[in-house]
C-alpha cells in the first residue's frame, strides 16, 4: 500500500487493482443507474433527500446518486428499489476496506453514481472512478473528474460512471 500512497503523491492518482466479484457488481450497478436515468423525472424525484445529502439529484446537465452508510431507503419496498442501490451497498463494503488498506483507519467511502457529469470533491478526499476494468484508479479529490477515463490514462468514455470519494480524516 506506500507504492500506492507514493503513486498517489507523485502522479496524483493510482491503479489499485480489485477482483472480478466487484467488478460485475460494479457493471450491474452502472447498467441499473442507466436505466434508472431513463424512468420519467417524477419516479427519479422519489429517491430525492435519503439522508443528508444522499440520494437523487438533478442539474441542467447532470444526473447523479449519491450513497453512504447513512442512505435511508427503508421507505422503499424492496421489491420496487432500483437495483443499483442495493449492488452500492456492497460496493460500498468492498470499497470501503481497499479504502482502509490505503489509508488506514482514517477513511470513510460513499459511491456517487453521474450521468454526463463531473465530481468535484474537496481537499482531504480522494476519488476511485470505478470502470468495468479490473482496477480502480484513485485521484484526490480536487481534480475534476468526468464520466471519461482519459485523465487517468484509461479508455473508457462511457456517459455513466459509478464512483467512490473517499475523505481522509
Amino acid at each position: 500500500m506506500q507504492t500506492i500512497l507514493e503513486e498517489l503523491h507523485a502522479k496524483g492518482f493510482a491503479l489499485v487493482p480489485y477482483d472480478y466479484a466487484l467488478r460485475d457488481l460494479v457493471i450491474r450497478a452502472v447498467r441499473s443507474w442507466e436505466t434508472f436515468c431513463t424512468l420519467p423525472v417524477e419516479e427519479k424525484n422519489r429517491y430525492m433527500a435519503l439522508g443528508g445529502n444522499d440520494g437523487y439529484q438533478r442539474t441542467v446537465d447532470a444526473e447523479s446518486f449519491i450513497l453512504s452508510k447513512y442512505t435511508q431507503v427503508t421507505q422503499f419496498d424492496p421489491a420496487e428499489t432500483p437495483s443499483f442501490i442495493n449492488d452500492c451497498f456492497l460496493i460500498l463494503e468492498d470499497i470501503q476496506s481497499i479504502a482502509r488498506g490505503i489509508f488506514a483507519e482514517k477513511a470513510t467511502v460513499s459511491l456517487q453514481l453521474i450521468h454526463d457529469g463531473t465530481i468535484q470533491v474537496p481537499g482531504e478526499a480522494y476519488l476511485l472512478p470505478l470502470f468495468p476494468t479490473d482496477e480502480i484508479a484513485v485521484a484526490p479529490g480536487k481534480l475534476r473528474v468526468t464520466t471519461s477515463a482519459e485523465p487517468y490514462g484509461l479508455k473508457d468514455t462511457r456517459q455513466f460512471a459509478l464512483t467512490g470519494i473517499v475523505l481522509v480524516k
